[in-house]
């Protein structure tokens, strides 16, 4: 992060135009929304700038695991013939439901398998995010100041 940091040449004004672009062409709008547009299975990034410094942006980026809110956390389940699955909790349904509802793919988020409950053996939280930890590595750095100038620059 750091490093990202002190790589944003202060004499370059970033692109928040081309942010944008990099924001679909990443995937990032695969998972989640700005200003209306994207997919609600991450974080709406809409007011990002208002609740993150640029450090903490680039962080939760760099380092999803880190924190993850509960809203998004996944849980893994093990069920009682040894198989182990992890995602996060389908919505709809009937929490009474015999069967737990779980979306495996954060790709395709709406594709959920069901498990029935009496053979689950273990649940538990998942320390990993869906988010992937390598996202950036196909940017540069000057990509990556846009991308953040476009995240920042909505909103306000």
């Amino acid at each position: 992060v750091d490093e990202l940091l002190a790589s944003f040449a202060p004499s370059r004004k970033p692109d928040s135009r081309r942010g944008k672009e990099l924001f679909a062409a990443a995937s990032c709008n695969r998972c989640h929304r700005i200003q209306g547009e994207g997919a609600t299975v991450g974080p709406d990034l809409t007011f990002a700038r208002g609740r993150y410094t640029r450090r903490d942006l680039l962080t939760a980026i760099i380092k999803p695991s880190l924190v993850i809110a509960e809203k998004y956390r996944s849980i893994q389940v093990i069920t009682t013939d040894g198989n182990t699955y992890t995602g996060q909790i389908a919505v709809g349904g009937d929490y009474r439901s015999p069967k737990l509802r779980l979306a495996v793919d954060p790709s395709h988020p709406f594709d959920v398998i069901e498990i029935d409950k009496n053979e689950i053996e273990t649940r538990r939280f998942s320390p990993v995010s869906w988010m992937p930890a390598d996202l950036l590595n196909r940017l540069t750095a000057d990509e990556v100041h846009d991308l953040v100038a476009y995240i920042e620059s909505v909103g306000f």
